[in-house]
């Protein structure tokens, strides 16, 4: 299956955003497609983290560095192949991708959440919703992992670490005002 993605990036949804822009949307509704009861791949729990993803970005849509993150998801979806950051912590195309980049996207969005709202999710999981521990090893298989949320400057590591992989508890969320500047 080939899968074509946009290669200019249409502000359709002005600037600044005031929901969630098209692109973004699409892919949550694929995720939730996706993980519902009613399909194959039926996973409650991941289901209700991606529903909690959604309210959470339009609860701080107006909040700047929310739109930060919506421009930042809407520029790096548009590449084919989607970025990726090898063993090296080289940015580079991921070979192994072949999933939407709508979904990517929605991905994308939800692991830059993490950073900004981390009250708003659970690092561990509940009854019914898979917390962000678990969700990480869901993600990765998108190549979003915790290096490319380094790589694009969303958090920097702890000082003295210098592993190839980093845990998500071995990053420093940079302060709002940073993100905004």
């Amino acid at each position: 299956m080939k899968v074509h993605c946009d290669t200019t990036i249409k502000m359709l949804d002005m600037y600044p955003f005031e929901e969630i822009p098209q692109l973004i949307f699409q892919g949550y509704e694929e995720h939730l497609c996706t993980f519902s009861s009613t399909s194959t791949f039926g996973n409650e729990n991941i289901y209700n983290h991606f529903q909690l993803a959604v309210h959470v970005l339009q609860v701080h849509i107006h909040e700047p560095a929310t739109q930060l993150m919506i421009i930042l998801c809407l520029v790096l979806s548009t590449p084919y192949p989607l970025p990726f950051v090898n063993w090296h912590k080289q940015l580079e195309g991921n070979p192994k991708h072949r999933g939407s980049c709508a979904q990517w996207a929605a991905v994308l969005s939800t692991r830059l959440m993490w950073s900004l709202y981390s009250k708003s999710f659970s690092y561990e999981s509940t009854g019914q919703t898979l917390g962000i521990k678990d969700m990480l090893k869901k993600l990765e298989q998108w190549g979003i992992n915790n290096n490319l949320v380094a790589h694009i400057g969303w958090v920097h590591l702890t000082s003295g670490f210098n592993h190839l992989y980093y845990r998500f508890t071995d990053q420093i969320v940079l302060p709002t005002s940073a993100l905004e500047e």
